[in-house]
């Protein structure tokens, strides 16, 4: 074998090893990010009418690490939440040392989110909430 395949040779492998080797610091960089937790910050909600055409609304309002949920006909809950995990557009929170709500449970929660940044909205057990304000 002559030196100039040897050394393209040589060259190429120092190229794919440099590309896997960049590809696997990505891929870890991004599975450890937490990108959408100060999106959810703020007040959302969803409202509309019953079948009897009285209004409804439910709000879920996010501040560092606190939670509320406030709903007419009432119904209200409280407590702190935490990150679980985020996957691409969708966070996983579980909601901790909730105050009794108008239904008595108190059980820690584990919901999914999916973040919306183009429409400025949250899904939230698949309904579809609006940032007021």
């Amino acid at each position: 074998m002559n030196d100039g395949v040897f050394y393209t040779l040589v060259a190429l492998n120092v190229l794919f090893f440099s590309v896997v080797f960049i590809y696997v610091l990505l891929q870890i960089d991004r599975r450890n990010k937490i990108i959408h937790s100060k999106f959810i910050k703020g007040t959302w909600q969803r409202k509309g009418l019953s079948d009897t055409g009285e209004s409804w609304h439910i709000s879920y309002t996010f501040d560092d690490t606190h939670y509320r949920i406030k709903a007419h006909p009432a119904f209200s809950s409280s407590g702190r939440y935490k990150v679980v995990k985020e996957v691409e557009n969708l966070i996983v929170l579980q909601f901790l040392d909730i105050e009794p709500s108008s239904d008595g449970n108190t059980n820690p929660h584990t919901v999914s989110i999916a973040v919306d940044t183009r429409a400025q909205q949250l899904t939230i057990d698949g309904h579809a909430y609006k940032r007021l304000g």
